[in-house]
């Protein structure tokens, strides 16, 4: 499920940050301002606020607390600055991790962009795991497809082999 999300900082570059950060997840912003350019009642649904601020003396800011207060949406303040944002994908994976912390499991779920479809026979576990071992770790937005022949009865020790080999 996608959630609308605001975004809230002290300057635009920052909020465009942010916005980077949000469409690198499955989410969308529905409204990304700076404080300067904050104004109220927001129109927009939004599910859950991410705010990175330091100046919480703006008149802004305290429309913005009784905002949430009022509609107990919920807020995420963090210092963006602290990450290492030349690799925005660690950046996104951390924000996402946050959204998750604070919304639930079931909210976030990271759409494929990809699909890998593995096809076995008899012999395929052996080599399938063997596959998926080397991958140094699951690329982003990829979903995998295994196609198995074999009886139902191996379901169970197949998908334990897998786990103890791979990190799915």
């Amino acid at each position: 499920m996608s959630l609308s999300i605001g975004v809230l900082a002290d300057q635009a570059s920052q909020v465009a940050m942010l916005r980077q950060l949000v469409n690198l997840t499955p989410h969308r912003v529905c409204i990304g301002k700076s404080l300067s350019d904050f104004c109220f009642p927001v129109k927009e649904h939004v599910d859950l606020w991410v705010v990175c601020t330091e100046d919480c003396q703006h008149s802004a800011y305290d429309e913005f607390l009784d905002y949430i207060d009022e509609t107990q949406t919920p807020v995420i303040y963090d210092d963006f600055e602290a990450l290492n944002l030349s690799d925005k994908s660690i950046a996104a994976k951390t924000l996402l991790q946050k959204i998750t912390s604070v919304m639930g499991a079931d909210t976030v779920s990271e759409k494929a962009r990809h699909v890998w479809v593995l096809g076995a026979s008899a012999g395929g576990p052996d080599a399938v795991t063997k596959f998926l071992a080397c991958l140094q770790s699951v690329p982003d937005h990829i979903a995998f497809i295994y196609a198995q022949h074999q009886t139902g009865a191996m379901v169970p020790s197949l998908a334990k082999s897998l786990q103890r080999h791979t990190m799915m």
